[in-house]
Parts: structure tokens; sequence; C-alpha cells
């Protein structure tokens, strides 16, 4: 990413360490006044820790306790560990996918049999990140410990599979384990015979007179979503008539689908029509995610599924205007995540980041929570032009009140520690 995301990468990281040093001295001082009564530290102090760490989303620092209670003979109840696994598989970090792994192998060893929601946890994250064969791993792990699967695991497996061949495995799977098919098992049959190119299979499936009626729309909801997502819109519009035909209405999801499919569509026909006309294209572009970004913020998750089909059907480079227009909607949406997104796209695209760039994030992250790093962000915008200042300090107003109880904590920080310095040098 620019030198901006670095800075806030280095702040973030040296907020982290501390942290750590700080989790492991409440350690020490736990270990140390048990060891000074000569007694262990009780399974029940390592589980306090535990639990706060994953609390405040401190996944690294979770897994160093439940080292270190490993390392003085504990084991924890389920609902603890299940904490862990599902704080771990959440962070998006490999390295903690890894580490959550781990501690169910260290389980084992110590005769403490993982439940099958342990094991999904962890398969559920590498599945994720893409990582099948880190998926998979967690399967034979599973199997090696006799821990029988259940139908989430089973939907994970057929969600993720990337042959037709695959698909009838694990569902045959499924039927032998005596597992009665959910909606979700339904859901990921159609999403996942769409993937591998069998489209008749996926609109076989809502034909299955097992199908609850309860649960029939959602899964012919699913079917709309994959069929318009692979390019099959009028077959997709067809499905859409009869759900409306017979009075129900049409996932939010799958109406975003039908929309994005037929935006795609439209964007693909004027590009052969104004194929030698790039500015066009630009402006029509700029001016659909002008109106997505004055629009809900619920209409966001359009706007990024048009720019990835604009990258990546169209083969376009996107404007500059796009990514700003992405960025405010994200900021009004206080949706960080995808704000880093399209902040890691201006590098991508080849723009710099400017004061508007700048005043979008620094908007974002206040949105989002993160004052220190939108403090950061806050030092990179040059204060020499009044509009700016203005649109700074509109930000600061509406996030007035955390501001201000954010600048007392460092305030009161930074007394404390000249405080301890004026100690040491007397």
């Amino acid at each position: 990413m620019g030198s901006g995301s670095k800075g806030m990468a280095g702040a973030g990281g040296n907020q982290g360490s501390r942290f750590f040093k700080e989790v492991d001295d409440i350690v020490s001082n736990v270990n140390d006044l048990h060891q000074l009564l000569e007694v262990l530290p009780p399974t029940s102090s390592y589980e306090m820790l535990i639990k706060y760490c994953c609390s405040i989303r401190k996944a690294e620092a979770a897994l160093n306790i439940f080292d270190k209670m490993c390392e003085a003979g504990h084991t924890s109840n389920t609902a603890v560990l299940q904490s862990i696994l599902q704080i771990c598989t959440e962070t998006y970090e490999y390295s903690l996918f890894e580490g959550a792994y781990k501690m169910v192998d260290d389980l084992e060893k110590m005769n403490f049999k993982p439940t099958t929601a342990m094991y999904n946890a962890i398969m559920a994250g590498y599945f994720r990140e893409k990582n099948i064969s880190g998926g998979l791993r967690v399967l034979k792990l599973m199997q090696s410990a006799n821990v029988k699967p259940d139908s989430q695991t089973f939907g994970y497996l057929i969600t993720n599979c990337e042959t037709k061949e695959d698909i009838i495995k694990y569902y045959e799977e499924m039927k032998e384990s005596e597992i009665k098919p959910t909606k979700h098992i339904y859901m990921a049959l159609v999403n996942s015979y769409a993937a591998c190119g069998e489209l008749e299979k996926a609109k076989q499936i809502v034909a299955d007179p097992k199908i609850s009626v309860k649960i029939l729309n959602e899964i012919k909801s699913a079917l709309v979503s994959a069929l318009a997502t692979h390019g099959q819109l009028s077959e997709a519009l067809l499905v859409y008539e009869e759900i409306k035909n017979a009075g129900r209405n049409l996932d939010p999801k799958a109406i975003m689908n039908l929309i994005v499919s037929g935006a795609i569509k439209l964007f693909k026909q004027l590009k052969s029509m104004f194929e030698s006309d790039e500015l066009v294209m630009e402006a029509l572009f700029d001016a659909v995610f002008s109106l997505i970004a004055e629009s809900q913020s619920t209409h966001l998750q359009i706007g990024l599924d048009l720019l990835w089909a604009i990258k990546d059907e169209l083969s376009l480079v996107p404007s500059r205007q796009c990514l700003d227009f992405l960025l405010t909607s994200c900021a009004n949406a206080g949706d960080l995540n995808n704000a880093r997104l399209i902040w890691r796209e201006y590098e991508v695209a080849g723009y710099p980041y400017n004061v508007l760039s700048y005043l979008r994030m620094y908007h974002a992250l206040l949105a989002s929570g993160e004052y220190r790093s939108a403090n950061f962000m806050l030092k990179k915008i040059p204060k020499n032009d009044a509009d700016v200042c203005c649109m700074i300090k509109a930000c600061q107003d509406k996030y007035h009140e955390v501001l201000n109880s954010v600048g007392t904590k460092i305030k009161k920080g930074k007394k404390k520690k000249e405080k301890e310095i004026e100690k040491r040098e007397t």
C-alpha cells in the first residue's frame, strides 16, 4: 500500500506489541503471586484473561495465554476454547488460522476431544481465505480424531467444491451419515453446481420434492443469484417471475445480483459501442458511482460488485472518481474493511493519494471507531485550505464526544509517563 497505509500499519503494530507486553506482564504477575503462595494459578485466572483478549479481538494474545495455560498443565472449558477459535478465524490472518489449528492438535495430545464446532470454525477460516487444502487438512484431522462432521461441515465442503464429482461425493457422504439436508446445504448445492458450470444441475435442486415450502423461496432466491452471477440473466429473470407469481419476494442479495448482472451486461454493450472513446465510458462509470455515493449505505455492495466487474470482466482501470465515490460510500456506511480495500485500489490503479482521498479515509476511520489511526491520518492532510479545514471540522463535530474521551485518555497517559520519568530522574 501507499505510505499512508504503511504508517497506519506501523502505528497499529506498535500498539499491538505494547498490548502483548502488558498481557505477558499480567500473566507473569499472576504466576509470581501463585509461586509466592506455593500454589498453581487456577484455570479461571487464565480463562478470564483469554475472555478479555477475545472480547477486544486480540486473537494472538489469546493464543499466547492458551499456550501458557497448557504449559501450566491446565485445560479449559469448551466455551472458552470455542471463543478463541472463533476470534482466530474472524481475523483474516493466515498465521492465526495456523495457530488455531495447532491449538486443536495440542488439545488432542492432552486427551481433550475437540468438538465438531471447533473444527468447523477453523475449516471456515481456511475456506474463507480460499485455502482449499487447509480446509481439507482440517477434515482429515477430524476424521483421525474420530469426530463426526455435521451439516455445517458438509455445507462448507460442498460450497468449496471445484468439481461436480466432489459435490456428489460429499453429498452422498452426508446422506450416508444420516444427516438431513438443511436450507444451507441446498443453497450450497445450487451455488457450487453453478460455479462448476453445471447450471442445469443447479436448477434441478429447487425441483427436489423433499424441500420444505418454508425454505423453498430462499433456495429459489439463491438460484436467481447464481444464474445472474454466471451470465444467465434471462434464466434468472424467469425464476424471479415464478417467485413473484407465487406472491413471494426475492431476497435482497438476489435483487442486488440481478441489478449488478444487468448493469454489467449493459456496460459490455456500451463498451463495444464506444470502445475507441474512453472518456464516454469513464463519464458513464463516474455517473453510476456518483449515484451510489449519494444513496443509502445498503447500496455500497452494488458499487463494490460493479468495481470488480469493471476490473475483471471489462478489463478496465476504474477512474480516480469511481474510487473516490466508493471511498465516500464506505465512510458513510462506517465500513472500514471495504474502505481499506478501496484504499489499496488507488495504488493498484496508479493514483497517488491526495487531500480528498486522505479526507475520505479520515472520515471512514472516525466512522468505524479507529480514532488513533484517524489522528495519524489527520497529520497527512494539509491544513492550508479553508474548505479542507471546514470538512475536517465537520467530521470532528460529528464524532465530538468520542474524540474528546480518546484525547483525554491520551493526555492522561502522557502525564502518567511524564511523572514516571520525573521519579526516575529524582
